[in-house]
């Protein structure tokens, strides 16, 4: 997520020179962002499970 934030500040910077890519950009790290955060373990007694 930290890269991801990165990204997007830095393409938002670059957002006059490259309208089109940076938005491009902007977007694929929100997505990211977004998946990276709502991800959510499948089958979370797997965790605890003793191996």
């Amino acid at each position: 997520m930290l890269f991801a934030s990165l990204s997007l500040v830095a393409h938002f910077l670059f957002l006059p020179y490259a309208p089109l890519w940076s938005t491009i950009v902007i977007a694929l790290a929100l997505f990211v962002i977004w998946a990276l955060a709502a991800y959510r373990d499948p089958d979370p007694a797997s965790a605890t499970a003793p191996r």
